[in-house]
């Protein structure tokens, strides 16, 4: 069936798949570059083109200028293939374009003048122009490529009215593939670039619709969802030998939501993510797990000193609340701990830490003045 299928065309081949993709990478070339690859692959098929016919023709007068065109040509085309794409600018480009065409016209004068076989060479130039180059540079190359026709016309003292046909014609079959091929370039470059910014557009939505899943929408920190991720990714990390996890509980907003109204307690929640962000470096990681639980994980070089400076609760001031406190719990890290394991012993210090607060006994680190002075608050 997989063999029927592929003779129908029910599947593309490999080659198929890779001929996508290469054209797919010669599209999104800068036009610098791909004018300047293109010229390179049109010069060694004509120079290829070349060497093939050289038995058909007959010009022993030419033969020794011939050859040096076709080892320039090659010469030319190699160096353009192999430069690095940082060396193709515009300006490069278009020096090899013109460069081009002067060889084309000086091959079409060595092998035949106006009858010679290889003057098809100007229209895959302008072809290639129309690729990649400006309006102005293929007006410009069917401008020389003419002026170079003429040019050999003036040379070919055997010059008939059919051969001045065969210019006029040749004229216009230049301008109309460079103009047909410019205008279709420039539209296929312009349905890449729409397609190119809808891509994009797409992966910042995606981006910020991953970052608002892993965000609280109150007080900009992560979320449980974040933290889950974080903590695991955390305590995997062997080389984190200093890892705490602070568990932060608010003491009271139930009663404020109840009294005041959740818009206070909201401010109360966003004063105490504040606080809690200033008590921890910039690299370490604040949640809000909901409600009224936050969590910091920390990474410290000195746990017992990072302890004393957090302390057991932290105060916030709130404007129409006052002095407002949230109680805090410490777990450390443990060698082959899990998130359950250090999750459980920060929400036992929270536990103890509350229970010191209510029953007014000292917590456990120093005094509660102690701690409250540590944390910021007042003493």
């Amino acid at each position: 069936m997989s063999l029927v299928r592929a003779a129908i065309g029910g599947r593309r081949s490999a080659a198929t798949h890779a001929g996508f993709r290469r054209e797919r990478q010669v599209l999104t070339w800068p036009r610098s570059v791909g004018l300047g690859r293109m010229l390179g692959l049109v010069g060694l098929f004509a120079a290829g083109v070349e060497v093939l016919t050289w038995p058909f023709l007959d010009m022993p007068a030419t033969a020794s200028v011939h050859a040096i065109l076709i080892a320039v040509t090659i010469l030319g085309s190699v160096v353009l293939l192999m430069l690095p794409v940082r060396v193709l600018t515009l300006r490069t480009s278009h020096a090899a374009f013109a460069a081009a065409i002067g060889l084309q016209t000086a091959t079409a004068a060595a092998t035949g003048t106006i009858t010679s076989p290889y003057l098809s060479g100007y229209v895959v130039l302008i072809l290639a122009a129309g690729l990649f180059a400006s309006w102005h540079t293929v007006l410009i190359s069917v401008a020389v490529s003419i002026i170079g026709l003429l040019w050999l016309a003036v040379v070919d003292i055997d010059l008939s009215g059919s051969d001045a046909a065969m210019i006029a014609t040749l004229g216009t079959v230049f301008t109309l593939v460079g103009s047909t091929t410019s205008l279709l370039a420039a539209h296929q470059r312009h349905r890449m670039r729409r397609v190119e910014r809808r891509l994009h557009s797409s992966w910042r939505e995606a981006s910020r619709q991953r970052g608002d899943a892993r965000t609280d929408s109150l007080t900009g920190l992560g979320n449980r969802r974040a933290f889950d991720g974080d903590l695991a990714t955390a305590l995997a990390d062997r080389r984190a030998s200093g890892l705490l996890l602070a568990m932060v509980d608010v003491d009271g907003l139930k009663t404020v939501n109840d009294t005041l109204g959740h818009p206070a307690g909201d401010r109360l929640l966003q004063a105490v993510a504040t606080a809690l962000r200033s008590h921890v470096r910039a690299e370490d990681r604040v949640y809000r797990l909901g409600g009224d639980e936050f969590a910091a994980i920390v990474t410290s070089r000195d746990p017992d000193a990072f302890e004393v400076r957090l302390g057991a609760r932290i105060e916030v001031e709130v404007p129409g609340l006052g002095w407002q406190r949230a109680s805090v719990g410490v777990g450390r890290r443990r060698p082959g701990d899990e998130p359950a394991g250090i999750t459980s012993r920060a929400d036992a210090a929270l536990y103890e830490a509350k229970h010191s607060a209510r029953s007014g006994t000292p917590p456990g680190i120093g005094t509660a003045d102690e701690m409250v002075a540590t944390a910021g608050g007042p003493t």
